[in-house]
């Protein structure tokens, strides 16, 4: 239940209940975790902040309260203030956590640093060859290397299997545009401003 309510934002009664969990676990951090979480969605990122340090602390070996902190450091684009959270876990533990992979995959690209990338990538797709967010790193670390070509028919591969991905139609459109086929980028555009046109249908 409280999950629920923490996904539909009603910040205020998913806080009670995980506050109640605490007074029986004081030391469920999955319950700090999520009190982090409505930290950082109330914009009190001080507090989301020590909560997670604390966890950190009690917990060095737990992957969670590292993960929430490094994607809220992604967001802030301080890079360089990543990896070393996870110094204290083991490489097989980091290498078999999605959520890690995409991360340093992501940082890596941002870093320009692709043949890094490009290992997490591959880690990713062995596990699941049709990973979406795998299959995306992949085309966007080809384009940040110059492979052009090779990004246009990643991004044309995900759109085969998941249509409704924004953002890959957007980097293909910009692939397709790098490349001078502009009529291709055209139909694309096209059907980006279609897409926005509905978002904005249903927010009325």
């Amino acid at each position: 239940y409280a999950k629920l309510s923490l996904n539909d934002k009603e910040l205020d009664e998913s806080e009670k209940v995980y506050k109640l969990i605490l007074d029986s676990h004081p030391k469920n951090y999955m319950a700090l975790i999520k009190l982090a979480n409505i930290s950082l969605l109330r914009g009190d990122k001080e507090k989301m902040e020590s909560i997670l340090n604390e966890l950190i602390s009690t917990y060095p070996d737990v992957m969670e309260p590292k993960l929430l902190k490094a994607w809220h450091l992604y967001g802030e684009k301080k890079l360089n203030s990543i990896e070393p959270i996870f110094a204290d876990i083991s490489t097989a533990k980091k290498m078999n956590n999605m959520s890690y992979l995409e991360l340093m995959a992501s940082v890596s690209i941002d870093l320009q640093k692709i043949s890094s990338a490009t290992v997490f990538i591959r880690k990713i797709l062995e596990v699941d060859p049709k990973n979406q967010k795998g299959l995306f790193l992949s085309a966007v670390a080809q384009m940040s290397d110059g492979n052009v070509s090779g990004a246009i028919s990643g991004f044309k591969k995900i759109l085969a299997s998941y249509p409704n991905n924004v953002m890959a139609r957007l980097m293909l459109t910009k692939g397709l545009l790098l490349n001078s086929n502009i009529a291709a980028a055209k139909i694309h555009v096209k059907k980006l401003e279609k897409v926005k046109a509905m978002d904005v249908e249903v927010m009325k």
